[in-house]
């Protein structure tokens, strides 16, 4: 692997350079109990990332820490090359936690729940097709 120009090993300030979405080395703490830990992954552009597992093994817990909502026990989450502790306005520009209990109105359509999130959120309800 060739070094960068400035001389410095490759990847010593970020692990994963390029990807979109990234965990080094994260820890999930509830109360006492470490739900996991020494978690790593790396998603580039068009990559998903599948959780699966009992009840109680940490799936919810992890999508709350790429959300923001919660900060890791350690380890370091990064959006887009940047790490989410030291720019949490960054990741609440571009990412929303939809958990299992969703705030919608059954009433309304998709379209129309879309709709009243939009202008809740503050951008004033413009019509944009996904």
């Amino acid at each position: 692997m060739p070094k960068p120009a400035n001389g410095a090993a490759p990847h010593a300030t970020q692990p994963f350079p390029h990807a979109v979405l990234a965990g080094h080395d994260l820890a999930c703490r509830r109360g006492d109990q470490l739900v996991f830990h020494g978690l790593n992954f790396t998603l580039e552009p068009g990559e998903a990332l599948c959780l699966y597992g009992p009840n109680g093994s940490g799936k919810t817990s992890l999508l709350r820490l790429l959300a923001g909502l919660s900060p890791p026990f350690s380890g370091e989450i990064r959006w887009n090359g940047e790490a989410l502790s030291r720019t949490p306005a960054l990741l609440r520009e571009q990412v929303m936690f939809a958990g299992f209990s969703l705030a919608l109105k059954e009433a309304l359509s998709v379209y129309e729940n879309l709709q009243f999130w939009s202008r809740f959120l503050g951008d004033g309800g413009h019509d944009q097709k996904a």
